[in-house]
């Protein structure tokens, strides 16, 4: 599966439906729930680490990669933000936490599936509906994707009057 398109293309969308609904500043976290979408892969970096450096730090990177994990990482990236923003960045954040979660939980378990309960429990699970190396999560999102964007575009076209500021939907 193309990772990381399709987390990004997935909190893309995420945001625009929340735009769409009316939620005012969802465009504006459009990064920050991207990097959330990746961010349960910062467990890649310590096998970058492993094989590039010798430095072997791969098991204590694993909980990084369990939902508890992403959150408490999200929650301390977030803490780089402006104490006023604190919430909504974190919140966003975290969305894109779930969004790359719930894409892993669809992949077929090569190394057992996803540790969802821990530290509660080190049972694995997946759904296993998809093979990692597929592009069916890059579609399935991809049409939303092209109907959010075709949506966005007709709307900027539209004659009529604006408001100083104010770029689309």
């Amino acid at each position: 599966m193309p990772d990381w398109l399709t987390y990004v293309l997935s909190a893309w969308v995420a945001c625009e439906l929340a735009a769409l609904v009316g939620l005012r500043g969802a465009r504006r976290y459009v990064g920050v729930a991207a990097v959330g979408s990746v961010l349960p892969d910062l467990v890649k970096a310590f096998f970058l680490l492993k094989t590039y450096g010798h430095i072997d730090l791969v098991a204590f990177s694993v909980p990084l990669a369990t939902p508890l994990g992403a959150i408490l990482v999200a929650g301390l990236a977030s803490s780089f933000f402006d104490s006023s923003e604190l919430r909504s960045v974190f919140a966003y954040m975290a969305i894109g936490v779930v969004i790359h979660l719930a894409w892993d939980f669809t992949l077929h378990p090569y190394g057992g599936g996803e540790l969802m309960l821990f530290p509660l429990s080190f049972e694995q699970s997946s759904l296993g509906w998809i093979w990692s190396d597929s592009v069916l999560p890059l579609t399935i999102i991809g049409i939303p994707a092209a109907m959010l964007l075709s949506i966005r575009l007709a709307h900027a076209r539209l004659p009529g009057p604006r408001r100083h500021g104010h770029r689309g939907l």
